[in-house]
């Protein structure tokens, strides 16, 4: 991705307090007051939070214009911490996964128009037309068989002949010469069937039980309701009023739907009226729960650790780290090993992971790093921590770190990376940006660190002291770099707080922990 021109932080940021918050924080990065990827990630996400906090937008666009340029002005301020660009990245993820959600609850399908409802109630008669029947009665006994079958003759009949009661509705007219009428056509029709019956024929069957029920109308009812005793016209009115109380609710229901539809509307107005206000409590929220995930990065990873080291082992390790100690305390609840410590020079930081596990009661032994080859065929398994886990699955740790692996290789002796999420960086042309630059050699197939202005680089007194008499400042070129780049076939498995992976599925963790186009700040 192409990355756009930056403004500086006073143009896109107006807020005095947040600058003077990011100053500070920035100030301390440069000398070194807050250091280590688990402080810098911290100081970070609290920083970003209170960006978020006092920051005024219209739109989704300028806030994250807000957090790019905190995240690079703390990000440029030390080159070397680059979990600073990893927790902004973080964060604007959590932006875009919120503003995704909110867009796709926006986006929800609409309840149905309620116009089609609201004309079927105007026009009842569409609604209750009853379908014609063709059947014939053939006797008194025949009608009245059944309940069921009864009230379906009269449901038929008497939308044939009369209006029914479910069809005097507002908006339709209704007259007592309608009934009147239909009365009369009956009768008369009755009166005709009966002439036609020749007289003295023996039958026992009346004229009229051969006429279709469509023809007797009203008087059917009648009948019926001399045979049933009344039960039938109870059960007619009954069924009249349970239409009511149906249509009641259908309305009723119709009503909750349109105020259900209404408030919606009202809140997808207020959030277009705030613009992209209402995802400012949701990010803060989100940024709260990252920081609480970075207090328990060590503890997610140290959970397992019973699980990869065992009883009787011997575990090899170099320098110092904060995450590796938390491990091997863990696993020492529950395990008796040895652990072997290379001191790592010029910066001797094994002596302090020695005395941390000592204090613990855990058998160490430390080594200068010259021993590292000698020793590995007594190692059961290399545990090492990572400044940082670079896009390809290779990692920079602590310098002599690539020493370790490939003695680890060439002993077949499996190596443990032990790193957090926030430590995985999708980007790593910052290792050649006034650091020693990263390069991969045509001749061996592997990538080297070359000397130059480089951040990746310790304080010269450590390998050589200056004092006012040395002349050694004129005339010498003191190289102390911070870190070693490993590359990826040398490390087995990577465990982090969100699980165990092989370092072939990093390129997984950078899709689920940042966004594609907040790869470059």
């Amino acid at each position: 991705m192409t990355a756009t021109p930056s403004r500086p932080v006073e143009a896109v940021i107006r807020d005095r307090a947040t600058l003077k918050t990011l100053s500070l924080l920035a100030l301390e990065l440069r000398r070194g007051t807050v250091s280590g990827p688990e402080d810098v990630a911290a100081a970070t996400a609290r920083a970003l939070r209170s960006v978020v906090s006092a920051a005024r937008f219209a739109t989704m666009d300028e806030l994250v214009d807000i957090i790019r340029a905190a995240g690079r002005f703390l990000q440029e301020s030390q080159v070397r911490e680059q979990t600073v660009g990893n927790i902004t990245r973080r964060v604007l993820h959590l932006l875009r996964e919120e503003a995704r959600a909110a867009a796709q609850e926006d986006g929800e399908p609409q309840s149905s128009s309620l116009s089609s409802s609201f004309a079927d109630i105007r026009n009842p008669a569409a609604t209750h037309a009853a379908p014609s029947s063709s059947s014939s009665v053939s006797g008194v006994g025949a009608s009245s068989s059944s309940t069921a079958a009864s009230r379906s003759h009269l449901t038929e009949s008497r939308s044939s002949t009369r209006p029914t009661l479910s069809s005097f509705r507002p908006g339709s007219t209704f007259s007592i010469s309608d009934l009147v009428n239909a009365g009369a056509n009956v009768a008369s029709g009755t009166a005709s069937s009966a002439l036609q019956t020749p007289m003295g024929s023996g039958a026992s069957t009346p004229a009229w039980a051969n006429t279709s029920i469509e023809g007797l109308g009203y008087g059917v009812e009648r009948l019926h309701m001399s045979h049933s005793g009344g039960a039938l016209r109870e059960e007619d009115e009954d069924a009249d009023d349970g239409d009511e109380d149906e249509e009641d609710e259908e309305l009723d229901g119709e009503d909750e739907e349109t105020e259900g539809q209404v408030e919606k509307d009202n809140k997808q107005a207020a959030k277009k009226r705030k613009g992209a206000y209402h995802l400012k409590p949701l990010l803060i929220q989100a940024i709260q729960e990252l920081i609480d995930e970075l207090e328990t990065v060590d503890g997610n990873i140290a959970k397992d650790a019973r699980d990869h080291v065992h009883s009787g082992e011997v575990i090899f390790t170099i320098g110092y780290s904060h995450t590796v100690e938390t491990f091997l305390k863990a696993a020492a609840k529950d395990r008796k090993f040895t652990v072997i410590v290379a001191e790592s020079a010029p910066a001797f930081s094994g002596h302090k992971l020695v005395r941390a596990l000592s204090s613990s009661n855990v058998s160490t032994l430390l080594v200068p790093d010259s021993a590292t080859f000698a020793v590995m065929p007594r190692i059961s398994k290399v545990v090492l921590g990572a400044h940082s886990i670079l896009a390809n699955g290779g990692l920079l740790a602590s310098a002599g770190s690539r020493i370790v692996f490939e003695a680890a290789k060439a002993h077949s002796t499996p190596t443990v990376v032990l790193a957090g999420v926030y430590k995985v960086c999708p980007d790593w042309a910052w290792v050649g940006l006034g650091t020693s630059l990263v390069h991969k050699s045509t001749s061996t197939s592997s990538w080297t660190f070359t000397s130059g202005a480089n951040s990746n680089q310790g304080p010269p007194a450590q390998v050589l002291p200056f004092d006012a008499e040395s002349q050694a400042a004129e005339k010498v070129d003191v190289v102390n770099p911070l870190w070693d780049y490993v590359d990826p076939d040398l490390v087995d498995l990577l465990i982090t707080n969100v699980g165990e992976h092989p370092v072939s599925l990093v390129y997984r963790l950078l899709a689920e922990n940042y966004d594609s186009q907040d790869l470059v700040l």
